[in-house]
């Protein structure tokens, strides 16, 4: 695993004890992400919602050049993020280096062997909690991508309803739960939309559609009805909420 930098350095608040750290650009690099390296951290960490000084610590670098020099922005990584990082990729290179992190895990907790039975249990109880967790936030992911193909259009929109449909919540009672989140609310024309915040962050998308209330008068005024599409963003973001609301 050459070019992948595992130091043994002390993540402020993360542990009681020192603890592995991943250099992330560095996994990025090997993982051979095609999105830009600062770009692809950020968004993971928003994401996924990683926790620095739990999950991660961030340290300026300075890069010397002929003329001046650059300040760039570098990651440590906590073991079990990395892990994390590598499921999300859900390719073999991510499969192949979570299954490397928990070797070198393993070798290190032999080396060190914690003497403190408490202590152990512990940590070995919030390494299991997490993985319990990320196991069933990449199913309901898995999930999502199962029905993505089938029922989002070309612009990758899904309407309420059909999301309602097919998390087998029922289309009524989940234009409800929505709205009593105060996600959505009952606009003038008597449509269900999303507040402008839920749009600005990508979850949704409002289509109007053209009609008359009298299809045989030809002079009278078009009418705009609009539907609430989810975002695959939104998708996401929304199995993510029912899973705390239940």
């Amino acid at each position: 695993m050459d070019q992948l930098t595992i130091t043994t350095n002390k993540l402020v608040h993360a542990t009681k004890t020192s603890e592995l750290a991943v250099d992330a650009r560095s996994l990025w690099k090997r993982l051979e992400c095609k999105q830009e390296f600062t770009n692809w951290i950020k968004n993971r960490i928003q994401k996924y919602q990683f926790i620095e000084h739990e999950d991660f610590v961030t340290f300026d670098k300075i890069i010397k050049r002929e003329i001046g020099a650059t300040k760039i922005t570098e990651y440590k990584l906590t073991i079990d993020m990395a892990k994390e990082l590598c499921m999300i990729e859900n390719n073999d290179k991510g499969r192949k280096f979570r299954k490397y992190f928990i070797e070198i895990e393993k070798k290190y907790k032999n080396k060190y062997n914690f003497s403190d039975p408490i202590e152990s249990a512990r940590l070995f109880i919030e390494a299991e909690t997490r993985r319990r967790s990320l196991e069933k936030e990449v199913k309901k992911l898995e999930h999502i991508r199962d029905f993505r193909d089938e029922i989002m259009n070309s612009d990758n929109l899904i309407s309420v309803s059909d999301a309602g449909k097919t998390l087998k919540i029922g289309v009524n009672k989940f234009f409800k739960l929505l709205r009593n989140k105060k996600i959505l609310f009952y606009n003038y024309n008597k449509c269900n939309v999303p507040f402008q915040s839920y749009i600005d962050r990508g979850y949704f998308e409002v289509k109007q559609s053209p009609y008359k209330k009298d299809k045989t008068n030809k002079d009278e005024k078009l009418c705009f009805s609009q539907k609430t599409y989810f975002t695959l963003k939104g998708l996401e973001w929304v199995c993510k909420k029912l899973k705390e609301w239940n």
